[in-house]
């Protein structure tokens, strides 16, 4: 039997439901028998900013010099390698997705959450990138007031975002010979497309 999949970018811009379909997709690979691990790199960064009282919430990050950003991203992307090898070895056949954005609006202009000297470390087998329409985005902003993302309410910088998610996933994957899929998650069809992720892992991609 071919080898799985072993490492999964899943990249969106806030509002897409990304993280609502990948939880959908982790339990289905999990219900399949499969080990599955999904690593948040902005739980990460997160982590490693908090520690030196840089910021004290997520939606700060972003407001940062890039060149603290930079520097942190990449220790974390080294972090994460470390821990992807180490359990790959204790696991053999997982998989692993690393849940991040492709692009990030900072203070200073638009930036790629996967540069050169990250995705060197993660070095993804596939690309997944999830998208939606700006209304369906503005929709779930709405519902979702666990975060404040007023700076993502306007609905032309949201088409924007999208289309510069999608050339910066591109640029990302072409970095490390990576594939790309993209997944349109519609309102209300969050398990169809889980399920397409997981065919795309478990059925279209062998290496």
């Amino acid at each position: 039997m071919s080898k799985l999949v072993k490492t999964v970018v899943v990249v969106g811009i806030p509002g897409v439901g990304k993280t609502t379909v990948l939880n959908i997709a982790v339990n289905e690979l999990l219900t399949k028998g499969y080990v599955v691990k999904v690593i948040n790199f902005g739980d990460y960064m997160l982590q490693e900013l908090i520690q030196q009282g840089l910021v004290r919430s997520r939606d700060e990050i972003r407001l940062l010099p890039l060149k603290i950003q930079r520097e942190v991203q990449e220790r974390v992307a080294k972090r994460i390698r470390y821990e992807i090898d180490s359990e790959r070895d204790l696991h053999g056949e997982s998989i692993f997705f690393i849940d991040t954005h492709a692009v990030v609006k900072t203070s200073t202009g638009y930036w790629s959450g996967l540069p050169y000297h990250v995705v060197k470390y993660l070095m993804p087998d596939v690309i997944a990138v999830i998208e939606a329409s700006v209304d369906e985005i503005l929709s779930r902003q709405v519902r979702d007031k666990s975060r404040e993302r007023s700076d993502y309410g306007d609905p032309k910088l949201l088409s924007d975002l999208l289309m510069m998610n999608r050339m910066f996933a591109i640029s990302s994957a072409t970095l490390v010979g990576a594939p790309l899929y993209i997944l349109y998650n519609r309102e209300g069809s969050a398990k169809e497309t889980a399920l397409e992720l997981v065919d795309v892992i478990i059925n279209r991609l062998r290496v």
